[in-house]
Order: C-alpha cells, then sequence, then structure tokens
C-alpha cells in the first residue's frame, strides 16, 4: 500500500514539473509576486510594532517576525502542494471532472489532489521563508532565548496541528461548491481568515480571540506553535488548543465527504 502512494506522489510531482516548467514564467512570476508580498507583510510589521512602542501585546519585534515568519513558511507549503486541488473543487464540480476524481478509488481529497497539480514553481520562496525564520531564530538566540527540545518538539507538533487547521479552514470554504454553484467562489473568505493567523493573539478583543481559537482555531497556525516555542503557553496547557485544532480539521474533512456525498453527475444526474 505504501508503494501505492509513493507511486502516486511521485506522478504528481512528475505531472507538476512538466505543467510548471512547460511554461517556465510562472516560476519567474510567482518568484516575484511573493517576493513583493513577502516584502509588504515584513515592512507591514516591523512598522506597526515600531508604531506600538517596540512591542505588540507583549511580544518583541524578533518575537513578531518570528510568528510572520512561521506563519509564512505554512503559507508557502499550503500554496505549493494545496492550493491547486482545493480551490479547484469548485470548477471541477461545474465542469463535470468531479465524476473522474469520485471515480478514483481513493479517499476524495486524495483523488482531487491525484487529479490536480501541486505548484512546484513556488518552491523557491518556501526555501526564503524558511531561510528567514532561521535568521529571526538566531536573532532570538543571540539576544538570550534559551530553547528547551520540548520546545522545539512542541513548535513542531503545533505547527503540523495549524497546517491541519489551514487546511480545513479551506475545505470549509470550498465544499459548499457541491450543493450550489453559487457557493463556489469561497476562496476570497479563506485568504481573508488565514490572514489573521500572522498576529499575536493579544491584538485581538477577547471576544476574537476566543472565536479564533475555538471555533475558527486559526490562533494554531502561527501564534500557539509560537507561545509553546518561547515558553508563553506549556505543552500541557496547550493541550486544549491541539484538541480543538484536531476536532475542528476532522469536522471539516467530514463537511467535505457530506458535498461530496451529495454531488450529482453532470453526465448522468446520478
Amino acid at each position: 500500500m505504501m508503494r501505492f502512494y509513493l507511486k502516486l506522489l511521485k506522478q504528481l510531482f512528475s505531472l507538476s514539473a512538466s505543467s510548471m516548467l512547460a511554461y517556465r514564467s510562472n516560476v519567474v512570476f510567482f518568484f516575484l509576486f511573493e517576493s513583493f508580498f513577502l516584502m509588504a507583510n515584513m515592512g507591514g510589521m516591523f512598522l506597526g510594532v515600531n508604531l506600538a512602542g517596540g512591542q505588540l501585546a507583549g511580544w518583541t519585534l524578533d518575537e513578531v517576525m518570528f510568528i510572520s515568519s512561521l506563519y509564512s513558511v505554512g503559507h508557502q507549503l499550503f500554496v505549493t502542494f494545496c492550493m491547486g486541488g482545493l480551490f479547484s473543487t469548485g470548477w471541477f464540480v461545474w465542469s463535470g471532472r468531479m465524476d473522474y476524481v469520485l471515480l478514483k478509488p481513493l479517499h476524495p481529497l486524495l483523488a482531487l489532489h491525484a487529479a490536480s497539480e501541486f505548484v512546484i514553481s513556488n518552491i523557491p520562496n518556501i526555501i526564503i521563508n524558511g531561510c528567514l525564520l532561521i535568521v529571526f531564530f538566531l536573532k532570538l538566540l543571540a539576544n538570550g532565548l534559551t530553547v528547551s527540545l520540548q520546545q522545539v518538539g512542541g513548535l513542531v507538533l503545533f505547527f503540523s496541528a495549524g497546517m491541519a487547521v489551514r487546511y480545513g479552514v479551506a475545505l470549509l470554504v470550498v465544499t459548499p461548491a457541491f450543493f450550489a454553484e453559487k457557493l463556489a467562489e469561497g476562496e476570497d473568505a479563506y485568504w481573508s481568515l488565514q490572514s489573521l493567523a500572522k498576529y499575536p493573539t493579544g491584538v485581538f478583543p477577547r471576544a476574537m480571540q476566543w472565536v479564533f481559537t475555538f471555533v475558527l482555531p486559526i490562533a494554531t497556525i502561527a501564534a500557539v506553535p509560537a507561545d509553546v516555542f518561547f515558553g508563553k503557553t506549556s505543552m500541557a496547557s496547550g493541550a486544549t488548543y491541539l484538541g480543538t485544532a484536531v476536532l475542528f480539521s476532522w469536522l471539516t474533512v467530514k463537511f467535505y465527504e457530506l458535498g461530496a456525498r451529495r454531488y450529482q453527475s453532470v453526465n448522468t444526474g446520478a
């Protein structure tokens, strides 16, 4: 079974490479677009923290930039490996290509990605953001930050949970396309919601903090992993956030499965 999935992954990379690199301008476009996006994001965060007096909700400038870099790494991973499939859902439903997806002997989400492409032209941006994350981490170490193995493990664990939440939020906005074609345009809602994840939760009113932690747990995308990493939240205290993230992600997958079962073929009406 594992060999089957590895073969499928290899096929996805091969198809993505042949598609993206056939149009080399894609590589240049994504690199330039994401580079300007990164500069605007970093510049805005730097200006905002300085205007706030050098700290933002109790976070120093380097800590805020670390959160922003952590958010950006997750953003680039999502864009590269998940965006192409998920945000094609509306078009797949409208065009009837979903017939082909659902006939595959795979879970609907795996089949969706197998029928789509990875945005591999965005890989250079993953590397750039990863390097920035390391730079800010080294700056924090130089300023006296001490980090234990448990904190590093917590960062990896909660970052993984944050990626699942990212994916879940995307499922939440694309699944309505199964119920009505007019509900297919959910991508803008996704970008708006997940863009809030690059800020410490303390910058939001308490009611919004509760929503972003337990209703739509987007705080888990970057702020909570950074909380655990910097020791502002213990692993034990973070267990509630982790449980919420897992439950939210599971419910969004089930919502997608419900939508897939409601899908009616444009060819057969079945």
